[in-house]
């Protein structure tokens, strides 16, 4: 049976509504189930939202006593929750809030959840070091990221971010307008892969009779000149402003291909995993990727598109471009392929798994 404990509600209060009655509530109402508290770097947005509020919240409704802290809590309000909940484990998901360090964890055992290469960032290492080893298991979100903490932990295990699929209908793909995005959250913080992107749509324009890009994340005032030899060449661009995740997914429905370019010189890059990718695949947006981190791991002939080759990239945006029954069959072949492995469900069937590792010790 589900547990009927008003923790989906908690997960979202900030320190001073948490009070110590309604933590006493949820433990009455788990009683005998396992406790597990999750620590997440940031509000319920990114990766802590996917990896951390929506693992808590489905864990839930498995028969765990899980609760997701507000990311607002200080260390005075988290440690009155640790006192309240008294949680048999914890999951510190990254290492971006100053007190996910286990120097704040009272002692309590913990699993180490990173699905970024943090670890690049000199503010951050240290902690991250001393973190991965002192978890009792570490969930990494890639086989790079899982690379770097298995120099420190021998109990790694690779989970890919999932996701549910949003309600309601997409459109077939010949009702859909030839737009290709990019859809990077920030476009000018990463100038190798724009670059990339803009040169494979060069080649493939003189091909098309016309060709759109949608650029996601663009602030008022951002400089535009980067977008000059598009414009030059009769490529039409869109920039959209930064919107919620909810509006974001129902624009994408918009969409005839998704760009995932992932530039290895750019250390940061190599931390990726699968974030605009489930977007992508939400909105049935066929999808053509780099071949780096785990996306031919994920994708094969016929799901989408995986290669390093720019004109692989270019001969692929021209013939999906130009065939929307073939975007339809490797949209709905994606489709499945995301069923199985990047859901929500998915991701929560290795979540748990690696949990009930760590409690047995």
């Amino acid at each position: 049976m589900p547990l009927p404990a008003p923790i989906r509600i908690l997960r979202r209060f900030a320190g001073r509504y948490l009070r110590e009655r309604a933590l006493h509530r949820v433990i009455a109402a788990a009683k005998g189930a396992p406790k597990v508290m999750f620590l997440p770097s940031s509000g319920p947005f990114g990766s802590s939202l996917l990896r951390a509020y929506n693992v808590s919240d489905a864990l839930t409704a498995r028969g765990w006593a899980s609760l997701c802290v507000h990311s607002s809590l200080d260390l005075k309000a988290r440690r009155r929750a640790f006192k309240a909940f008294a949680p048999d484990l914890l999951v510190v998901q990254k290492s971006r809030h100053p007190l996910n360090d286990p120097e704040h964890l009272q002692g309590l055992p913990f699993v180490y959840d990173i699905d970024d290469a943090d670890f690049l960032s000199p503010k951050l290492t240290d902690r991250m070091m001393r973190t991965c080893a002192s978890a009792r298991r570490v969930m990494a979100g890639s086989r790079h990221v899982a690379e770097w903490c298995a120099q420190w932990s021998p109990n790694v295990d690779v989970i890919w971010t999932g996701t549910e699929l949003s309600e309601g209908s997409r459109p077939a793909h010949a009702d859909r307008a030839p737009i290709v995005t990019w859809a990077q959250a920030d476009p000018h913080g990463y100038p190798d892969e724009f670059a990339f992107v803009r040169d494979v749509l060069l080649a493939a324009r003189p091909r098309l009779p016309e060709l759109t890009l949608r650029l996601y994340g663009w602030k008022p005032g951002a400089d535009e000149t980067m977008l000059g030899p598009l414009h030059d060449a009769g490529i039409a661009v869109e920039t959209r402003p930064p919107m919620s995740y909810e509006e974001f997914l129902l624009s994408l429905r918009e969409v005839a291909v998704g760009l995932s370019p992932v530039m290895v010189q750019a250390p940061y890059s190599r931390g990726k995993s699968f974030g605009k990718i489930l977007s992508y695949l939400d909105a049935e947006v066929p999808v053509i990727a780099s071949d780096e981190v785990d996306h031919s791991l994920f994708f094969d002939e016929g799901s989408g598109v995986v290669s390093n080759d720019a004109a692989v990239w270019t001969d692929a945006v021209v013939r999906l471009l130009s065939e929307p029954q073939a975007r339809d069959a490797m949209a709905a072949q994606a489709t499945r392929k995301m069923i199985g492995q990047l859901t929500l469900q998915a991701a929560v069937n290795k979540v748990e798994a690696t949990l009930r590792k760590a409690l047995d010790g």
